[in-house]
């Protein structure tokens, strides 16, 4: 079976949790230094959405968790029947999907629950609010937009196959990627698609829109920038592996990691690569940019922080077990779970700024591409430190005051990021796939006791 296929078949797996007792480890702070952890009864099974001196988190204990982000203590716990996902805040309501196949809207400061829209499958999708809309797709292909009140549906959206890609909207328009790898631009009114734009192979990221134009990773190991308008693809810049991470755009660079451990500084306008960061394993974690610092996890273990300009590393922070999830940044703090079960509080080591979501080593600018239209579809189908890796000709992105503020899925930018960590257990290196085989030969093989050799 190869990789397309094990995301496949992981997809509707469910992943045990490891219980605990409900913990709060406090520490003194500096730069990229462990403020607080906590640790829930289950599994951290999204990245954190901080609002208002809150940070909400969904587990697989079936718990949405509202945690003070100056101590880690909760506030107050919301239970769902099944694993819950990665939660959005607005309007003092945070919106969350769970694997019971239910959205909810939750009360922010009580935890009191608002109203519950079911689907008929799970709701994997982190949430987009806009217009008094709340939009989210569960796994049978079907996006919905959900009045933010009333929890009633307003219309449905059918496309071609799964989607792993949660939608952003923008000037009236929602994007999203499909397992039908199209990315996708529906009338966020109406629900009438506009326009479909084909890749190579499935699309679990997230679009980040900024300046008119869509970012988005395939599996085809591209990341595409595309016109919001028309859906005419810019450039394509190619990574030797695939992208489950989602974009983060900023002061004319779009940041993205890959599957092949690197964490890449991209040109907006012409899709030629400033530098590239390389971590110890692959990057599931999308970045969040703040403050002139990338912050990305890695399956290391470790949280980096990497100057925006350069791609050098400032810190690292070394948790139990891979960081898949993506960090959110806020008040001079970065906010990520890990495998280990703990939800971290960090400090960034900078100035306190709200977000938005290695060392360099000399290799040659890769060249984008810069053909491909788009498809018009009427039907909808104490850490270790990495060796310094390269710098290119330009040590710095440009920068524009003006510059429109990028549009994401969600602060932090990533595809469901409890399918992401399903896929990493399964997946987190090909060589994981050959240890397991050898595994079950080196069984089968002491089941005869005339091979005491193992041969």
């Amino acid at each position: 079976m190869n990789r397309r296929e094990f995301v496949k078949f992981t997809a509707g797996m469910t992943v045990g949790t490891m219980v605990t007792s409900h913990m709060v480890t406090a520490q003194q702070t500096g730069g990229g230094e462990q403020r607080w952890s906590f640790t829930p009864d289950g599994e951290v099974g999204s990245p954190p959405t901080v609002k208002n001196g809150i940070v909400y988190v969904g587990c697989t204990d079936n718990n949405l968790y509202a945690i003070d982000a100056e101590t880690g203590d909760p506030h107050w716990t919301f239970e769902t029947s099944d694993n819950v996902h990665w939660p959005a805040v607005a309007n003092e309501t945070v919106y969350v999907g769970s694997d019971d196949a239910n959205l909810y809207a939750v009360d922010a400061n009580s935890g009191d629950q608002q109203w519950v829209f079911s689907t008929s499958n799970s709701v994997l999708s982190s949430p987009t609010v806009a217009n008094g809309t709340v939009y989210a797709w569960n796994t049978n292909s079907t996006l919905y937009a959900v009045d933010v009140d009333s929890g009633e549906q307003q219309w449905l959206f059918e496309a071609g196959d799964t989607f792993l890609s949660s939608p952003v909207v923008a000037n009236g328009t929602i994007y999203f990627g499909s397992d039908d790898a199209n990315l996708y631009a529906v009338d966020a009114d109406s629900g009438e698609q506009q326009w479909a734009f084909e890749t190579g192979d499935m699309i679990l990221s997230s679009p980040t829109i900024a300046s008119g134009t869509i970012y988005v990773g395939s599996y085809d190991n591209k990341l595409h920038a595309i016109d919001a308008d028309t859906g005419e693809q810019r450039w394509a810049f190619e990574t030797d592996d695939v992208l489950f991470s989602s974009p983060s755009v900023s002061n004319g660079t779009v940041y993205i990691g890959s599957y092949d451990s690197n964490l890449y500084a991209v040109n907006t306008d012409s899709g030629e690569q400033r530098w590239v960061f390389e971590t110890n394993d692959v990057i599931f974690s999308s970045p969040a940019v703040a403050g002139g610092s990338v912050f990305i996890g890695s399956n290391d273990n470790n949280l980096y922080a990497v100057d925006a300009d350069t791609g050098i590393q400032q810190w690292a922070f070394e948790t139990g077990d891979s960081v898949s999830l993506s960090p959110t940044v806020a008040d001079g703090s970065v906010y990520v779970g890990s495998q280990d079960g703990n939800l971290y509080a960090v400090t960034a080591g900078m100035p306190q700024t709200p977000t938005s979501t290695g060392t360099p080593v000399p290799t040659p600018t890769q060249t984008a591409e810069q053909t491909q239209s788009s498809t018009t579809s009427p039907t909808p189908t104490p850490t270790d430190t990495p060796s310094p890796k390269s710098t290119d000709t330009q040590n710095s992105p440009a920068t524009s005051s003006s510059q429109e503020r990028p549009t994401t899925a969600n602060p932090s930018g990533g595809v469901s990021e409890f399918l992401k960590r399903i896929v990493r257990s399964i997946l987190s290196t090909e060589a994981l796939l050959i240890q397991g085989a050898a595994v079950l030969a080196g069984i089968i093989w002491y089941g005869w006791p005339e091979d005491d050799d193992g041969q």
